[in-house]
């Protein structure tokens, strides 16, 4: 494996480089994972914003403002929120998180890159370390919490893949039910619980929530309700021959969340795998549904998340 410095857009990057997999990671904009390229048919794994430049944004900025590609940690919350107890109640959270906006450190070490940040609004402490191995990504997450109170959180990663009409999720047997995160033409009701894959949700037709339908105006946001009991899923992308597989610390990270963007989302056609450590986007309504994530007063958390790629 190599590690170089190159760039990215207009932005400088750092870049580790195998056989198999070519990742490109921009440290300053949210440690973010730019570009995954599978490299025995040069195909790119990653949803790309089509702007020559790279879309920066000022901390506390929307989502939509900035790249809104590639694959970015949400941390501590997606959606704006208010931080529910003291001593930080009240501290606005902002749009999906902190992290993904703040420059990270980075260091370069043998075979594997560091990145980490603080917080801003909230004292604590994210990093993680990227490494490849053969046709897979290994990310291991530190959480450090340097506080004498609890902290309450929810983390997802949000990797916008790349997407056919037809390519489909696999999870493991028995998670069959799912709940509405977000309002939309296809599942206009929040919160509501739905059959999965097929269900009827607003008319006659069944809707099949496993599969990427042909490019139109609607997006869907949900989460399974009950907890992953393996720890991994995946995307099967038949056209292109490959599959996408994310396996993670079920422990720490026990819920699924599946965004499938259709067009209806800044033209947008991509999907994203979101292990996260609780449901429904925001410390506030994962503690209303009874699932909170939280690390303890002076503690360490650590997670692990792989992804691996192969053809099928």
């Amino acid at each position: 494996m190599k590690i170089l410095k190159g760039s990215y857009k207009d932005k400088n990057a750092v870049i580790l480089e195998n056989e198999e997999l070519r990742l490109t990671l921009v440290p300053e904009s949210g440690g973010k994972m730019a570009s995954l390229v599978y490299q025995p048919d040069d195909k790119e794994l990653l949803w790309q914003n089509p702007e020559e430049k790279f879309q920066a944004v000022e901390y506390g900025q929307s989502f939509a403002e900035g790249e809104a590609a590639g694959f970015d940690d949400m941390f501590p919350n997606i959606n704006e929120c208010f931080y529910p107890d003291n001593p930080w109640k009240g501290t606005a959270l902002p749009d999906h998180g902190e992290v993904w906006s703040l420059p990270w450190e980075s260091r370069i070490r043998k075979d594997c890159v560091e990145l980490e940040v603080s917080g801003i609004r909230l004292p604590y402490r994210l990093k993680k370390t990227l490494s490849l191995r053969d046709s897979m990504v290994r990310i291991a997450y530190r959480l450090e919490n340097p506080t004498p109170f609890p902290m309450t959180f929810v983390y997802a990663t949000h990797p916008l893949f790349n997407v056919d009409q037809g390519d489909f999720l696999r999870i493991p047997a028995g998670m069959n039910r799912v709940v509405n995160a977000v309002p939309s033409k296809m599942l206009p009701a929040y919160g509501k619980e739905y059959a999965y894959p097929e269900t009827l949700a607003g008319g006659e037709a069944l809707i099949d929530l496993s599969t990427v339908n042909p490019k139109n105006d609607s997006y869907l946001k949900y989460y399974f309700s009950d907890a992953n009991p393996e720890g991994w899923c995946s995307l099967r992308r038949e056209k292109a021959g490959l599959e996408i597989r994310m396996d993670y610390s079920q422990e720490v990270l026990p819920f699924l969340g599946i965004w499938i963007n259709e067009g209806g989302w800044g033209d947008q056609y991509n999907l994203a795998l979101e292990p996260a450590s609780a449901p429904m986007d925001d410390p506030v309504a994962a503690r209303s549904w009874g699932h909170e994530s939280f690390i303890d007063v002076n503690s360490v958390l650590e997670w692990q998340i792989d992804i691996d790629i192969f053809r099928i």
